[in-house]
């Protein structure tokens, strides 16, 4: 993007006159966490079954170095949005703080409808029911190391996944079912957080293992050409090009980008140490999608860090430098309900941030850690931030906590982005499927809502725009609106190539739905 074209982008955001009006956070909520100890992080996640999402603080156990051997779970505190303390297993006073993930996730593992909370404790991976935090199941870990972190993939085929990875620190993971009877294992540069995707749609899972492409059998197919070990793995269609498959983007010593087949698509190496990368939409008007980041430029004192934007063909878009070394990159979708994508940026030297494509602030928060979420189920993504005392809620406008979203469905399934939850900030991004490409919920709902061949599924929220796979000029297209229920709500024809709730459903109220859509 050239000077010009900046500075005219720049000057309708703080004017008012960019299609995204930008305004300040609503502080929502304050909630006492004490309670959970120090050095917890956090898990988001519908525990109780009634749509909303809960506050899953996870403290790791106390040790001496964790650079070569992961943590496991010394407690877990579970709080819901209006700040009740719910359940709490473990002594929040033995624990301490973690270099390194900390071996939990929220996730319905048995599929009985509700959310588990899997956690490594005390020498067993163990199964507990979301609701009360009482045990289910537990099985033994397949090495004494194997408790680094928790990866839950579609190994086997099932409708959903149910199949569990851990991990020791660097050299090996254990595929396993969700009993804990091993399927596989492989050892190689593992990195922090291996990630499942199904690149070939064949239902099962493949494995970004660090620099290697697994197999759902656990069979190496290709490897990267890299340093050092991958600190970040993020799966998307960066060129918004279906022909070539989905793409991997790898965050270490570079950014670099290879196709699912293995074959290179670029390598920008002026990040020095691009520990954190998300996958976004973060420029609107630039072709395909976007890499930003935090860069480590020098671990010095005060150290110097940049935040950083680059295209889909790999050119740095923006690169802006500031002091310090140690923030924290993820991404956020639909704040403010126009579907748009910004970088969260945290723990640096200025207050936990949203920033957008052209790394301009579009709003701060309370000091701390930064979590998104669909807190009620409205398709707008919350922001908390949180510090050892304090869970601070933050919406774009004032929401009602108390209550799910009326489309909301309850219990509500888990997303992808929250049950792969790692420090180490992975995850993937795929166009035309839902927000941070979770998890397909239309499969949760009526079968008629999943798409045939020549059909697209997507969710629209609120204001938000949806484009329409492979529009031509003179095409008509058949769209059709359910609720999250599944009721059809609403069928009409279309001859554009856009279709949002107010301008083509104003009878509909805003909210999430679903949207399919066939080319007549």
């Amino acid at each position: 993007m050239s000077l010009f074209r900046k500075i005219i982008y720049t000057c309708f955001v703080v004017y008012g006159m960019y299609a995204i009006p930008f305004s300040g956070p609503v502080l929502v909520k304050t909630i006492d966490i004490t309670d959970a100890g120090t050095g917890k992080r956090m898990l988001l996640g519908d525990v109780t079954g009634d749509g909303r999402l809960e506050m899953i603080m996870m403290q790791p156990d106390k040790m001496a170095d964790d650079r070569y051997i992961g943590h496991e779970v010394n407690c877990l505190t579970v709080y819901d949005c209006e700040g009740n303390l719910l359940w709490q297993i473990g002594d929040p006073s033995r624990g301490s703080s973690a270099g390194s993930d900390i071996p939990a996730q929220v996730y319905d593992i048995d599929q009985d409808g509700f959310n588990e909370v899997l956690a490594c404790m005390n020498g067993k991976l163990r199964i507990l029911d979301g609701r009360t935090g009482k045990e289910k199941s537990s099985f033994y870990y397949p090495n004494n190391n194997a408790h680094d972190c928790i990866i839950i993939a579609n190994l086997t085929g099932t409708e959903k996944p149910q199949d569990i990875i851990l991990k020791d620190r660097y050299e090996q993971i254990w595929a396993m079912d969700r009993y804990g009877k091993q399927l596989w294992t492989y050892k190689g540069n593992t990195g922090h957080y291996p990630w499942p995707f199904d690149f070939d749609n064949d239902g099962r899972d493949e494995i970004i293992c660090g620099f290697d492409f697994l197999t759902p059998d656990g069979k190496r197919l290709w490897s990267m050409n890299q340093s050092g070990h991958a600190d970040c793995i993020w799966v998307g269609d960066i060129d918004l090009d279906p022909s070539n498959g989905t793409e991997i983007a790898v965050g270490g010593d570079d950014v670099t980008v290879y196709h699912q087949n293995g074959e290179l698509m670029w390598r920008n190496d002026q990040p020095v140490e691009p520990q954190d990368i998300a996958i976004g939409d973060f420029i609107k008007d630039q072709p395909g999608l976007e890499i930003g980041g935090q860069d480590r430029v020098n671990r010095g004192t005060p150290g110097e860090e940049a935040i950083f934007v680059i295209s889909s063909t790999g050119e740095t878009t923006y690169y802006k430098k500031r002091s310090g070394w140690g923030s924290i990159a993820y991404m956020c979708h639909n704040w403010n309900g126009e579907g748009s994508d910004y970088l969260m940026i945290w723990r640096g030297p200025d207050k936990p941030s949203l920033y957008d494509g052209l790394v301009e602030k579009v709003c701060s928060f309370n000091e701390g850690y930064m979590m998104a979420g669909d807190i009620n189920g409205d398709g707008k993504d919350e922001i908390i931030t949180f510090t050892e005392t304090r869970a601070f809620i933050y919406s774009e406008s004032s929401i009602d906590l108390t209550k799910v979203s009326e489309e909301c469905p309850a219990p509500r399934p888990q997303q992808k982005r929250h049950y792969l939850f790692t420090r180490y900030w992975g995850g993937e991004y795929v166009k035309n499927n839902f927000v941070q490409a979770e998890e397909n919920l239309y499969r949760t709902v009526k079968p008629e809502i999943q798409p045939a061949k020549n059909e697209f599924v997507a969710l629209l929220c609120g204001k938000q725009t949806v484009s329409i796979p492979g529009f031509k000029p003179g095409n008509k297209v058949s769209i059709t609106v359910y609720s999250l229920a599944g009721k059809m709500l609403n069928k009409t024809i279309t001859r554009k190539n856009r279709i949002s709730l107010k301008q083509d459903f104003a009878l509909i109220p805003m909210g999430t739905y679903f949207v399919k859509m066939k080319p007549e």
